[in-house]
């Protein structure tokens, strides 16, 4: 009989709308937990919370999205999550098992196709990421070749499925930015790989343009809000920014990644060059959770969490890294 009902909701749902311009804004997610943790999902539109979804006796859950904005909607259980997108008229199916959580989170049901295509780009993706490593090795040149052959053949495998589904606007840009992301974020990380983790880059040491990626970088899209490909980038970005300039400062020609200097410089940077305070609030957040929780210094530790305080905007966050520097202080 539930079954019954959420198919009769479905089928009103889906004749109501205009499918053509998909403006409806409502859509369907179901599905069933294996070895659940608890007895409930949840459900965020970026980093909004939206509702609470409980298993039923069988560990399976439905639930009807009205008002939808097509986005980046986040699903997690049990400390663990994965994000889909989706957009009016989708009716997601999910099943997963929380023994091996990504890697067996698929989706059935419309909008699926899309969804499934992102989760496997980005297991292939860090997949890659070791072979990549490999690449380390290699001069600047050849490196740079054997990247952006790679890149190429992501987005020829790319636009062969938007043209055999003729996906929408949003996959389009959230899967093309999840490859440009990647290969962003190797590009920052290929000269600590092959130079020295902690050697002074210059950057007549690589090839005319190197950084040019960095032009197009759109730090404040809040459509990337829980996009972790994009904090990926960010975090590795910015820690090459904080490095270039510590070793201007300070005139050093080796990297202190515990120096204080160098974490202070990352919030100012960071403060600098993002204007969406979302954004600017969860970098700073987990930036400084990073630093007081390795610090040997409480004099350090009190400088970063009084910069962190002064340029965070975000309530939650401030009395999670308050909470964690009183702790601190007790230590």
């Amino acid at each position: 009989m539930k079954q019954l009902i959420i198919l009769i909701l479905l089928l009103t749902t889906f004749f109501s709308c205009n499918n053509n311009e998909n403006s409806c804004g409502q859509a369907y997610l179901g599905g069933e937990i294996i070895n659940p943790n608890n007895d409930y999902i949840k459900l965020y539109e970026g980093s909004k919370f939206i509702d609470t979804i409980y298993l039923d006796e069988n560990n399976r859950f439905s639930y009807l999205i009205e008002s939808l904005n097509p986005g980046l909607y986040t699903i997690s259980h049990g400390g663990e999550a994965q994000f889909a997108i989706i957009e009016p008229n989708d009716s997601l199916m999910i099943r997963l098992n929380t023994f091996d959580f990504d890697e067996s989170f698929v989706h059935s049901g419309r909008g699926s196709k899309k969804n499934n295509y992102l989760i496997n780009l980005f297991l292939s993706l860090d997949n890659e990421d070791r072979v990549v490593y490999n690449y380390s090795k290699l001069e600047p040149e050849l490196f740079m070749e054997k990247l952006d052959s790679m890149k190429t053949e992501r987005y020829h495998s790319l636009n062969s499925f938007n043209d055999r589904y003729k996906t929408s606007d949003l996959f389009k840009k959230i899967s093309k930015l999840s490859v440009d992301f990647s290969y962003y974020r190797r590009k920052e990380i290929y000269p600590l790989n092959h130079f020295g983790n902690n050697t002074h880059i210059h950057v007549e040491d690589l090839p005319e343009g190197y950084y040019d990626f960095r032009k197009h970088i759109d730090y404040d899209d809040e459509e990337l809000t829980e996009f972790y490909p994009f904090y990926y980038f960010l975090f590795n970005h910015f820690d090459n920014l904080a490095s270039e300039k510590y070793f201007i400062d300070s005139g050093n020609s080796i990297l202190v990644r515990a120096n204080v200097n160098f974490n202070l410089n990352k919030l100012e940077l960071m403060d600098n060059l993002v204007h969406s305070e979302v954004i600017k609030n969860i970098l700073f957040k987990y930036s400084t959770r990073s630093f007081l929780s390795n610090s040997k210094s409480y004099k350090d530790s009190e400088l970063m969490y009084n910069s962190y305080i002064e340029k965070n905007t975000d309530k939650d966050f401030a009395k999670y890294i308050t909470n964690l520097f009183n702790t601190i202080k007790r230590w």
